[in-house]
């Protein structure tokens, strides 16, 4: 079999679907790999150590999937991958359609066969290629956010694990699949108060024995979920359905509870901390209607909420004192960078003593 491995294209996906290693095997086994140029930069992989393995190097995309029969990937195709594929194509690779159905008839349309590592199940009904990427995904949640945490980061400026006199931070995950079980692992390892939410008692039990008492179980119903979410830093959403889109957990209207402000309590924590790591959730949420909306994805608990899905470009987006409102227009935009240069200058004059002003949020719209 004739296998092909293009370079991924996808926005900041660095990831190559096909190891040395790997290749070697399948040329040991008589196949013909075909590797694009560069396809294995991203992960400082360079292209002799393909070749020393006997694969062959070829200049673009196209000349890979003209030679090819099966294609591996790592993530869904884009619509110029789309185009590229043909009824003989076998292509094996993350697609996640639920959430994409444009993408899902693009692919019916090519005649191609085409296969998601994350619909794999084994022969006890797991999911063999998806668990190494939730692993990866659970443990990078729990770091991720702690840095985001940070004061400079528009966290609020909370250590998870505390220090001698300060308690720890309140991490909040829902979802006891592999994802969750992995970020509370480094969560408890970073010594923070964590809760792990989950449906099935079955499961619960099992990680209880597995954090061996380091971590509360929870079962996830609406209210534990509301009255939890006052009181956490830190909520990673780690909800899967196999082959079906992610439910939502958490409404915009339990979001206000992570700002409500309660007198003898001091909760009120602005800057605090949310992750969704459902892949089939990445979709702007409808800002007008009334159903439950994905945890994270552009929403705000409280001046300052930190972003991990932003892409590097969007990390320093107009800053506006105030709550997040809806998306500005282009004028609206302008006239902002006009304030922030006023605030900016403020705040420049408030530190040699000339002047002062309220520090604006980060509102990354």
């Amino acid at each position: 079999m004739k296998v092909g491995v293009p370079t991924e294209i996808k926005t900041d996906e660095y990831r190559v679907a096909l190891t040395p290693a790997g290749a070697r095997e399948l040329v040991e086994h008589g196949h013909e790999v075909y590797i694009q140029a560069g396809a294995g930069v991203g992960s400082t992989i360079p292209d002799r150590e393909y070749e020393a393995q006997g694969a062959q190097i070829l200049p673009d995309a196209k000349a890979v999937f003209d030679e090819a029969e099966l294609v591996l990937g790592v993530k869904e195709p884009q619509p110029e991958e789309v185009e590229l594929l043909r009824p003989r194509h076998t292509l094996f690779t993350y697609l996640h359609l639920a959430p994409d159905p444009l993408l899902t008839k693009g692919l019916g349309e090519t005649g191609a066969t085409c296969i998601a590592y994350e619909t794999v199940v084994d022969a006890l009904g797991r999911l063999p290629l998806l668990a190494p990427m939730s692993e990866v995904a659970g443990k990078i949640a729990t770091q991720a956010g702690a840095f985001f945490l940070e004061r400079p980061l528009g966290g609020r400026g909370v250590l998870l694990g505390g220090v001698p006199g300060v308690a720890s931070a309140t991490v909040m995950i829902i979802g006891g699949g592999v994802v969750g079980q992995n970020a509370a692992f480094i969560a408890i390892g970073m010594e923070a108060d964590v809760f792990v939410f989950d449906r099935n008692i079955d499961r619960l039990r099992e990680l209880d024995v597995a954090f061996g008492g380091r971590a509360s179980t929870v079962y996830s119903s609406t209210l534990a979920i509301e009255e939890m979410l006052p009181r956490t830093d830190l909520v990673i959403g780690a909800v899967l359905i196999h082959g079906a889109r992610a439910p939502y957990v958490i409404k915009r209207s339990q979001l206000r509870l992570m700002k409500e402000r309660r007198a003898r309590r001091r909760l009120d924590r602005p800057g605090r901390m949310l992750r969704d790591l459902a892949p089939d959730n990445a979709l702007r949420p409808d800002l007008r209607g009334g159903r439950g909306h994905p945890l994270l994805r552009r929403q705000h608990a409280g001046r300052g909420a930190g972003h991990l899905d932003l892409r590097p470009h969007q990390r320093h987006a107009p800053l506006r004192p105030g709550p997040c409102g809806p998306r500005r227009s282009r004028g609206d935009r302008a006239r902002a960078g006009v304030e922030v240069g006023r605030q900016r200058r403020r705040r420049q004059g408030h530190a040699s003593g000339r002047g002062g002003g309220r520090r604006p949020s980060i509102c990354a719209g």
